[in-house]
């Protein structure tokens, strides 16, 4: 599940607020499913919904929303392609400046099963294509996430929060 790990050290990275407690922030799999391949070199596809958690947030959920969209462009890019269904969430506003959030990402990993000169297995999971790189300079559907050092909503600064 390096998916999951990455997308917690992402998070945890631009909105350190979420790690002061963690019993406020977790990621669950769910719906799990593995697809083998049936072919010579064994490998198999994960498939499965990660589940977003975000109790009490006081951070604004349009944030949250950019911060997975960046990562999915390299993480899942078919999540954020034209046509595509993006991500489901669910919100419940704890009072005016706190929020529970819940996000479902549908994602996949895929492994790659090698095996060894001395007959041991090597399993590695293997990223997402680069599709820039593997289609020239042309950039699929959005760009590049481009690092931001402050982020306003309709005209008020978010993030970081004025005075931290």
């Amino acid at each position: 599940m390096r998916k999951a790990d990455d997308l917690r050290a992402v998070l945890s990275a631009r909105l350190p607020d979420l790690t002061r407690n963690p019993d406020l922030f977790w990621i669950e799999v769910k719906e799990g499913r593995i697809r083998a391949t049936n072919t010579a070199g064994r490998g198999f596809e994960w498939s499965y919904t990660l589940e977003l958690t975000l109790l009490d947030a006081t951070v604004h959920p349009s944030l949250v929303f950019l911060l997975v969209s960046d990562w999915l462009k390299t993480n899942q890019p078919d999540q954020v392609q034209p046509g595509s269904a993006g991500f489901a969430f669910e919100a419940d506003r704890v009072d005016s400046e706190k929020v529970d959030l819940v996000i479902r990402l549908h994602l996949t990993e895929t492994v790659v099963v090698t095996t060894n000169p001395d007959g041991s297995a090597s399993l590695e999971h293997i990223a997402e294509p680069d599709y820039a790189a593997l289609l020239g300079d042309a950039p699929l559907a959005g760009s590049t996430p481009v690092p931001f050092r402050a982020l306003s909503i309709d005209g008020t600064q978010v993030w970081p929060r004025p005075g931290t």
